[in-house]
């Protein structure tokens, strides 16, 4: 018979998305990742096998947590620019609610920082990618059945260069966090809603 486990899931792996959203994946060491999550080597791998498994744990986690809260924040107007500033705010600002005062993005860090990225993390990130440029279409169609999008705006190619924007300025945070120069680049983007 197996020891029930001693530990909360959710909690370890959130953990651990912390440590490899700060530190990366190849920089988080598994001593390191066994600290933050309170677990023994036995533990770890008894749930997770490997850091690549534990790491794709923590990308599912990190798409329904925080994927949640973004798709809340976009939602949570009725006005589709002011949702959208609202969303790059706390994407670009280390305040968020969602970031605990990490800078970027988890998907961005890694899709920019891992060499050859597995095959199964590309899928992965490319999946919330897609997923991502779809909210974004859903909300540009509801500008446009609104009335606050015009109709001749091209809004696929609208939603793809905000999840260009969001991915872009994902990466420009790390080095430069003044919040008035980033509400003017956000001001710059949702000028091609007008």
């Amino acid at each position: 018979m197996s020891r029930p486990k001693e530990f909360d899931r959710d909690t370890v792996i959130h953990n651990a998305m912390q440590l490899f959203w700060a530190k990366g994946y190849e920089g988080a060491t598994l001593p390191e990742l066994l600290r933050v999550m309170g677990l023994s080597r036995s533990s770890f791998y008894n749930e997770f096998i490997d850091k690549e498994s534990l790491f794709l744990d923590v990308i599912d986690f990190y798409f329904v947590k925080v994927g949640q809260a973004r798709v809340a924040l976009l939602n949570s107007s009725p006005s589709v620019k002011t949702a959208l500033r609202a969303f790059f705010e706390a994407q670009m600002i280390n305040d968020s609610p969602f970031k605990d005062g990490l800078v970027g993005c988890l998907i961005t860090n890694t899709a920019v920082a891992v060499k050859g990225l597995d095959p199964i993390v590309a899928c992965k990130i490319k999946a919330s990618a897609e997923a991502m440029e779809q909210v974004f279409l859903n909300l540009l169609q509801r500008g446009q059945t609104n009335g606050e999008i015009a109709t001749n705006k091209d809004i696929k190619a609208l939603a793809k260069a905000l999840l260009s924007f969001t991915h872009g300025m994902c990466v420009y945070v790390k080095i430069d966090q003044d919040r008035a120069g980033i509400n003017q680049i956000i001001s710059t983007v949702l000028s091609l809603l007008d």
